[in-house]
């Protein structure tokens, strides 16, 4: 999964955030579940990227909560909510 995190502050960095995945973890497992993101120039946009693994082969899909924080906070900034789509079951030959 990429996530793409933008500051859309005309004059302010911002520094010291995370990405946080909140996620069923008896479906999903995520190769990244904390992402330090140490500087936001205002403007840019930034892609993060993790890894996900989907435990269920009965084709369940479910939500996956994505949080923006400071690194010294337990309050999110903003926060996404992303439908995952079912996946792909793998056929061994």
């Amino acid at each position: 999964m990429t996530v793409d995190v933008q500051n859309t502050s005309s004059s302010k960095s911002m520094t010291n955030l995370v990405l946080v995945f909140k996620y069923d973890v008896t479906l999903y497992s995520f190769s990244r579940p904390l992402i330090k993101v140490p500087f936001l120039v205002p403007a840019l946009t930034y892609s993060f990227e993790t890894l996900i693994h989907c435990h269920s082969d009965v084709g369940v899909a479910d939500s996956v909560r994505v949080f923006v924080a400071k690194e010294e906070s337990s309050v999110p900034m903003i926060s996404a909510l992303i439908n995952m789509p079912v996946s792909e079951s793998v056929v061994v030959v």
